[in-house]
Formats: structure tokens, C-alpha cells, sequence
């Protein structure tokens, strides 16, 4: 087996555990990139960088308050 590639039980495990993370965090993310293939996922990465680097984004302003740290 090559190390890119996966059995059933890992990508289960693998799928189980992006769920949880999702339905727990998935506030926190702008986007999800599912891996097709490494160029596309890289290419899609560097979309999504560049999209965040020139778009405005809001914060609240409780996280710029650095008396709270």
C-alpha cells in the first residue's frame, strides 16, 4: 500500500472524526477543501489564501482587547 492511500477503517475513522470536528467547530472555518487530488487541493488552498487576503473580515472586538490576556 502506498503511503497516500488509505484501507476502509481509516477512512471511516478519518470521516467519523471530520464530522465531529465540523458539527463541533465548524463556526470557526471559511471553507472546507476535500482532497481529489494534491494539485487540485493545493490550487484550491492558494484560492482560498488569496480570497481571505482580500477580503475585509470582521472580528469581534473583544478579541482585539488585549487587557483580557
Amino acid at each position: 500500500m502506498a503511503c497516500d492511500q488509505l484501507d476502509d477503517l481509516q477512512e471511516l475513522r478519518i470521516a467519523e472524526e471530520s464530522a465531529e470536528i465540523q458539527a463541533n467547530y465548524g463556526q470557526y472555518f471559511d471553507c472546507t477543501i476535500i482532497r481529489t487530488s494534491l494539485e487540485e487541493t493545493y490550487l484550491k488552498l492558494l484560492e482560498e489564501i488569496n480570497f481571505v487576503e482580500e477580503k475585509p473580515n470582521w472580528i469581534p472586538s473583544s478579541w482585539l482587547n488585549y487587557n483580557n490576556y
